[in-house]
């Protein structure tokens, strides 16, 4: 199973894009900012909010600047991935108080402590899971025509293809008859590797069932 990594550790962006060394393909989950509004439990290195348990990252000390213990806060932030399989809360934009520690309260507090949202999952692309924690390609037989191992074993069918039609190939054939010989090949063989022949076949058998009930 192919193993995806992260182009970067943070993220600030809507889309996170991962590299797939299985395929030499980029693949990228896109996601929206979550709103959230909570009371800080910790602020590290003046750019880390500690909520309920979870790092929020800032990607500056400027986004979190005047952000103290103890005070209500609300911001946009998007959950990701790094390269090293560790989930990541990336602020975005600045992070604003509503009401300072101690009971303290500015203009527009309501003045009740907000609940604590619990980061979402990033929404994984099709025929894709975490395992831990890192994005790998599920294994289905038969593979479905947008599975990414789809071009793997278009490319190995073109190569079985070449290497059994070149000694067959005689003075007389066009180049058109070449490649008519060639596509036939390449398609027989894919559809018989990917399982497609057997998706057929078992479509045609339940069809058949369903006819005779």
């Amino acid at each position: 199973m192919g193993t995806y990594d992260r182009y970067d550790d943070y993220d600030t962006f809507e889309n996170t894009e991962y590299y797939s060394e299985q395929t030499n393909r980029r693949v990228t989950v896109t996601q929206e900012a979550t709103q959230m509004n909570a009371v800080v439990d910790e602020v590290k290195w003046g750019k880390v909010l500690v909520i309920n348990g979870q790092d929020f990252s800032a990607f500056s000390a400027d986004q979190c600047q005047g952000v103290s213990t103890g005070d209500t806060v609300t911001f946009k932030y998007k959950h990701n991935i790094g390269k090293n399989g560790k989930s990541y809360q990336n602020i975005q934009g600045k992070v604003k108080v509503l009401g300072k520690g101690s009971g303290g309260q500015s203009q527009g507090s309501t003045g009740s402590q907000a609940a604590v949202q619990t980061a979402p999952p990033v929404e994984l692309p099709p025929h894709y899971m975490t395992s831990p924690r890192y994005l790998t390609l599920k294994k289905t037989f038969p593979v479905a025509i947008d599975h990414p191992d789809r071009s793997i074993i278009r490319q190995n069918a073109g190569n079985q293809a070449t290497a059994l039609l070149a000694p067959a190939i005689k003075a007389s054939d066009t180049p058109d008859d070449i490649l008519e010989k060639w596509k036939y090949l390449v398609d027989f063989i894919e559809s018989y590797t990917s399982g497609d022949i057997d998706a057929l076949a078992a479509e045609a058998a339940m069809k058949e069932l369903n006819e005779v009930e």
